[in-house]
């Protein structure tokens, strides 16, 4: 009678354990779906090592534990915490290699779970020892921390065993098995008694490791059970757990090999679909997963059949749904990474791209083999992504931003705020939403952003008006000339004074300092209102006058065009000499004692220069005498003027006549304060002389008596004697 070590067969689905805050979050379940009743006890090298005692195959099922984490399967056997000595190895990873971590009672392999928190499959391993202590054979699953502790697993009940001894109780079935002909590695064989009790398992030969066997023959087993008869040999997928063949009434003696029992199985083996393990496609299909409607979504998948069937027409294919609904067209043919690639049995990559509208979507893929084989794989369960954030497209023409601007991503249903800001002298003309307008608003928000969007900000230059106001007598030109002016825009601004005025200043919204150009610039900004001021032009009359004499009024500012008059005064007893006005004698212009300028059209500097007043003394000589002086003489106001009045020989003076009146035969005659014209005339007279005649008897003197003569004249007298005297 085989020793129990635990009496109780244990429900096979495990006791639920919460994981503690800081690492799980929510229940947990551990399972160990299939494992043999038996464990061979045959190890002969000791109990720190795995030594060449017998692989056996164990399942597990894994379920709600963190996704993507690194977890540590752990066994122990014996009560804890006392008898914990022996427990079993773990066939590794590493070629020729078993898990074996920290003591020797103590076995870790490495597992990591899906995205879904889950994992399951078949595990090998091997008792330490030849003896097993009384009790339990415990599976834990502990969070892969550094280092390991015991507060963070999920454990299961017990799972009852009983020790086999290889010698006495238990024996070996060898064989190998094979699937459409060919040496079948991975498999799992599972020997069951009459009551379908698992007594004993094995995972076939894949070339790596089994110690005490030969690791180099494919397919290969060596299953130990207990010593019977009548056992059922089944082989199973170890990818599902498919039963693929099986075989009966087998027998095992204790201590000894029943060999040569092969298992055959014909099978359309499923095409299988995986990750491809690429960069950015590790752990799922899909790159990237977050993106926006201009994104390249790029699906990617690894077919594989180890029939190296090719896939059906059509497939593998995408199932792409947005809010659990398969969106239009899907599913999706997928297209061979590599054409030319005609080898199935080591996997062939399959893209399938597209661009998708906002939301947030699943996927899962699907595929069929030539033999229409349902493929099976990870890939086939339902997976997140992508999700393709809604875009607003924002947008701006000249004179301002909009903020952000640009292709902006948006998390789904999330609210997105844009401010409209125009450049300096352009302003808001509209902003359109969807190409709806909104106004000229400064800022606008979208709420819930479920779907794409667009919004586009239209600004406009600023126009201004430039208002010119003219005071006084003048123009203003503008150029350009124009109603209305872009900011930014320069004007020139000319003023132009009507004749006889003159531009003063501009006033306004005048540049300070610039109050005085002309012409001026200025540079539009705003409404701007100028004023041209233009004043008449005043001109300065200055008049002078020498020592002897004035004139009146001396200076005068009198505006252009106006008249203006001078009165020139002489000191008594002078007269105006000359006039000049601006080096230009107008002496003759001067009516009176007044000088007018009709129409002032320039300053004036006028100089009256005087002299005294001169008087003609008009002097007239008769015939036979002179005055002296002679002529006209001028005599000075209130001079003397001195005449010599003076006969020739023969003659006299007969009269003078002073301005008409007789004053004798002066022969001299002095004007004292003279003060008018005079004149002076002197008559002369020949002198005559008288010849007497005396005449006596006898004859005549003729002629006779007396006779006048003048001075210097001839007289001839003739003397005739009578007849009677001879």
């Amino acid at each position: 009678m085989r020793k129990v070590l635990s009496l109780l067969i244990i429900l096979l689905m495990i006791t639920i354990l919460l994981i503690p805050v800081n690492h799980q979050t929510k229940a947990a379940t551990f399972a160990v779906v299939y494992y043999p009743k038996y464990l061979p006890a045959d190890c002969t090298t000791g109990t720190t090592t795995p030594g060449n005692g017998t692989p056996f195959a164990v399942y597990f099922q894994l379920k709600g534990f963190i996704p993507n984490t690194l977890y540590a399967l752990k066994s122990v056997i014996g009560p804890y915490p006392s008898d914990m000595t022996y427990a079993i190895s773990w066939k590794n990873e590493t070629t020729n290699s078993w898990a074996d971590y920290y003591t020797a009672y103590t076995s870790l392999l490495k597992i990591t779970t899906d995205s879904s928190g889950d994992w399951s499959g078949w595990l090998v391993a091997k008792l330490k020892s030849t003896a097993l202590p009384s009790g339990t054979l415990l599976y834990r699953v502990r969070m892969r921390v550094s280092p390991f502790t015991d507060n963070y697993y999920v454990e299961t009940l017990a799972v009852g065993v009983t020790s086999l001894n290889m010698t006495t109780q238990g024996g070996w079935i060898e064989g190998h098995a094979y699937v459409n002909g060919s040496p079948a590695a991975n498999k799992v064989i599972i020997v069951k008694d009459g009551s379908n009790n698992i007594v004993g398992t094995y995972l076939t030969e894949d070339n790596s490791v089994n110690e005490g066997y030969n690791p180099l023959d494919v397919g290969y087993f060596k299953v130990a059970t207990p010593a019977g008869s009548d056992y059922l040999i089944e082989m199973l997928d170890s990818s599902d757990s498919t039963i693929l063949a099986s075989i009966n009434n087998i027998s095992v003696t204790a201590g000894a090999v029943t060999s040569g029992i092969n298992i055959y199985a014909t099978v359309n083996n499923s095409p299988a679909l995986d990750w491809t393990g690429e960069t950015n496609y590790i752990s799922d299909g899909l790159n990237p997963e977050v993106g926006n409607n201009l994104t390249d979504f790029m699906y990617r998948i690894k077919y594989t059949d180890a029939d190296n069937d090719a896939p059906q027409s059509g497939y593998p294919r995408a199932h792409i749904l947005k809010d659990s609904s398969e969106i239009s067209g899907s599913p999706f043919s997928m297209i061979e990474a590599d054409p030319a690639d005609i080898t199935f049995s080591n996997g062939k990559i399959y893209n399938y791209s597209t661009i998708l509208s906002s939301g947030d979507y699943t996927y899962f893929f699907e595929a069929k083999d030539a033999n229409s084989a349902d493929a099976t794989g990870v890939s086939l369960s339902s997976n997140i992504g992508p999700s393709v954030l809604p875009i607003i497209n924002a947008l701006s023409n000249t004179g301002g931003t909009i903020t952000p601007s640009g292709d902006i991503a948006v998390n789904y249903g999330a609210d997105q705020a844009f401010t409209i800001t125009p450049e300096i002298g352009y302003h808001i003309a509209d902003v359109k939403v969807d190409g709806v307008s909104v106004g000229a608003v400064s800022t606008y928000i979208f709420h819930n952003v479920t779907t794409d969007h667009t919004i586009e900000a239209t600004f406009a230059i600023n126009t201004y008006t430039l208002d010119v106001t003219v005071v006084g007598n003048g123009s203003v030109t503008k150029d350009p000339d124009q109603q209305t002016y872009d900011h930014g825009t320069t004007v020139t601004l000319t003023a132009t004074p009507d004749t006889g005025y003159h531009f003063v200043s501009w006033s306004g919204d005048v540049p300070s300092g610039h109050e005085t150009d002309n012409p001026l610039t200025i540079t539009m900004d705003s409404d701007k209102s100028i004023t041209a001021t233009f004043v008449i032009n005043t001109y300065i009359i200055t008049a002078s006058a020498d020592e002897h004499g004035s004139v009146t009024p001396v200076n005068q500012v009198v505006n252009y065009g106006d008249p203006v008059s001078v009165t020139i005064i002489p000191d008594s007893g002078y007269c105006l000499a000359s006039l000049i006005d601006n080096c230009t004698d107008v002496t003759s212009l001067v009516s009176g004692n007044t000088y007018i300028i009709p129409s002032v059209k320039e300053n004036h500097t006028i100089m009256a220069t005087f002299v005294i007043n001169t008087y003609t003394v008009t002097i007239t000589a008769g015939y036979g005498g002179s005055i002296t002086p002679y002529g006209a003489v001028i005599v000075c106001y209130d001079g003397t003027q001195a005449f010599v009045i003076t006969p020739n020989q023969g003659y006299h003076i007969r009269e003078v006549l002073i301005d008409g009146m007789s004053i004798g035969a002066v022969s001299s005659y002095t004007f004292t304060n003279v003060t008018t014209n005079h004149t002076i005339e002197a008559f002369f007279e020949i002198n005559t002389y008288t010849i007497t005649t005396t005449v006596g008897s006898g004859g005549s003197i003729s002629p006779s008596g007396i006779v006048i003569v003048n001075y210097g004249d001839s007289k001839t007298f003739t003397i005739n004697s009578d007849p009677k005297f001879v």
